[in-house]
């Protein structure tokens, strides 16, 4: 395999390296947290109303600041604001 390659998804195999990812954050948690924000604002929603939405307890997503989300809350998020995980983790 020739060179560098960044897994991105979350408890799946990794479809280059066959490897299995519980998680993988570039830049950190704090990245994600700041994407699921801006794609919820574009929207016109509200991370309260996200989170309730995605059937997530209040201030879950807030504490994607400091703490890695789960591949289920990711799902969730996703499916809210109409895009696939993959584009959470960008």
């Amino acid at each position: 395999m020739s060179g560098q390659h960044y897994c991105r998804l979350f408890s799946i195999i990794c479809q280059q390296c066959g490897r299995t990812i519980s998680s993988y954050f570039i830049g950190g948690d704090n990245l994600i947290y700041e994407k699921v924000l801006s794609l919820a604002a574009d929207r016109g929603m509200s991370i309260s109303e996200l989170e309730k939405k995605a059937g997530l307890s209040k201030a879950s997503i807030s504490k994607w600041k400091k703490s890695s989300p789960t591949a289920g809350n990711l799902k969730a998020v996703a499916k809210v604001l109409h895009v696939k995980v993959d584009k959470l983790l960008e």
